[in-house]
Parts: structure tokens; C-alpha cells; sequence
């Protein structure tokens, strides 16, 4: 009677651990944004421009070309929490100057509570503070099982400088059709996420800060079968609410190549020190 007891607890727990483990519970994850937080801490009092938005952030700046600025860019995150953390971790930044806002063509409508990564969450909750809004939910055994985790795991910072965190994985085996068709799915998402937007750039504003936004450019195929699908501006949610010099449009420009890239809509670390040394002579540092 206490064998069977004893076994299906332990079928429970192998069941639960199988649900919750996957790329947000994965060690390299865990040490990703322990990585991001611990050198941001250090950097903090002396970073004069960040970069803020999803894994186009973060693959896309190469901050170690770029004297005190950093590379806080976090896979997979949304508007919601690119407000948040310059709420939490940004605004009393006592140097800083300039916030760049990597946006990708899925931005203004993708919410990650709503995806399969958004255990993701927990992680950038209990490192930068981030709050779950009430679209954000994540499953509060989920949270519970991972903070568990996150309480016995063993921390190691990866190769890095200044935030940009080096030899990161690409993915060119992506079918280019079916990403391009998600990412504008995402795009015409309602509800939108463009009220974060407005936040951000709200609170951007009044503590005196410039605010960019960065459209980081994609690779020849992908850029072409959005083009077949959907004739529209894919950023014009931003442009409506954006002075059009603080909207750097780099999506269909001639100067990067196939080498640029490591998959069909994130750049390599080539790619990233040329779009870096752009922004560079684009954006003024006051």
C-alpha cells in the first residue's frame, strides 16, 4: 500500500516536471538572464544607451563596439515587458541617455503569456522585477515548480561583453514560409500590445530621455513573402505615434547580405556590428 503510494507520487512529479521543462526551464535559459542581470548591475551606473526588445535585441547590438552602452535585450519578450523593465531596472539609471527599441514585424500584437514560452516569465520576474499584467498570466504551480528550481540551481555568467552574450544559436533550418505567416499573425493580433508602447514611450519622455525605435532589417526570402501576402506598412501602429526621426527603418535595406545573417530574421554577430556602427551615426547622444 506505501509502494503504491510511493509510486504514484512519483509518476506525479516525473508528469509535472515533463510539463513545465522546456526552453524557459532550461539551464542555458536560466544562465542567459543571470548573465544579463548580473553584468547589467555592474554597468548600471554608467550606461548611456540600452538596448530594450526581443531576441532582435538581443542577437542584433553589438554593444561592445558602442562605449557605455548595453545590450538588454531578452528573447522572446514583448512590449509589455520592455515597459516594465525600464520601469524596474532602466529609469533610475543615473547616466543614461537613449533607450533603442528593437521591433521585429510581430511586436505590436505578440504577447508572450500567450505562447508556449511564456514560463519565460518567471525568469525575468524574479530577476528584473517585472510584473505579470493581467494579460500575462503564467499557471501559479508553473511559477511555483520553477522558482523552486531557480532557488537550487547553481548560477554561471556566459561569455559575454556588456550585455551582447556571444556565440548564441542560430536556427537556418526555420521553414521561411510558415515563420513569416506567424510573425504576421502576431503583427494583426488583436488584442494589440500597442498600449505598453504608449506607456514606454510616456515615461521615456518624461524622465528626459530620447526614445528610438529600431527596425533591425531580415533576410531577402522572408522579407519577400510578406511582401506577397500583405501590401500594407507592417509598422504603421509605430509610426503613428512616433516622430519619424526617432524611427530607424533598417527591414529592406540594401547594405546587409545573406552573410549577415544567421537565420531568416536574426542577425549574426557580422550583422550586428554593422547595424551597430548605423544606429551609431544616426543616434545623438546628448
Amino acid at each position: 500500500m506505501i509502494l503504491g503510494y510511493l509510486l504514484r507520487s512519483l509518476r506525479k512529479r516525473f508528469r509535472r516536471k515533463s510539463q513545465y521543462e522546456g526552453v524557459a526551464t532550461s539551464s542555458k535559459f536560466f544562465n542567459y538572464v543571470y548573465t544579463k542581470k548580473i553584468h547589467f548591475d555592474k554597468a548600471r551606473a554608467t550606461t548611456e544607451v540600452v538596448a530594450i526588445g526581443s531576441s532582435l535585441a538581443d542577437y542584433g547590438f553589438y554593444s561592445p563596439s558602442w562605449e557605455r552602452s548595453f545590450n538588454l535585450g531578452l528573447t522572446s519578450s514583448d512590449l509589455s515587458v520592455a515597459s516594465e523593465l525600464y520601469e524596474k531596472a532602466l529609469c533610475g539609471a543615473p547616466n543614461l541617455k537613449v533607450v533603442l527599441l528593437y521591433s521585429a514585424v510581430f511586436v505590436p500584437g505578440f504577447n508572450l503569456a500567450f505562447t508556449s514560452e511564456r514560463n519565460r516569465l518567471v525568469l525575468y520576474k524574479h530577476f528584473f522585477g517585472i510584473d505579470y499584467n493581467s494579460r500575462h498570466g503564467v499557471d501559479h504551480k508553473a511559477e511555483a515548480w520553477i522558482q523552486r528550481k531557480i532557488n537550487g540551481f547553481v548560477f554561471e555568467a556566459q561569455e559575454s561583453n556588456q550585455g551582447f552574450i556571444f556565440n548564441k544559436r542560430h536556427f537556418p533550418g526555420f521553414d521561411v514560409i510558415a515563420r513569416a505567416n506567424k510573425h504576421l499573425k502576431e503583427n494583426q493580433r488583436k488584442p494589440d500590445q500597442m498600449g505598453h508602447f504608449r506607456r514606454l514611450k510616456q515615461r521615456v519622455e518624461k524622465d528626459g530621455k530620447e526614445l528610438y525605435l529600431i527596425i533591425p532589417p531580415v533576410r531577402a526570402d522572408f522579407r519577400a513573402h510578406l511582401a506577397e501576402i500583405w501590401q500594407r506598412d507592417l509598422f504603421e501602429d509605430f509610426r503613428q505615434l512616433m516622430p519619424q526621426n526617432r524611427i530607424l527603418d533598417f527591414y529592406d535595406h540594401g547594405g546587409f547580405t545573406m552573410e549577415d545573417f544567421g537565420d531568416c530574421d536574426h542577425l549574426n554577430e557580422q550583422g550586428a556590428k554593422k547595424l551597430t556602427e548605423m544606429l551609431r551615426s544616426e543616434v545623438v547622444v546628448k
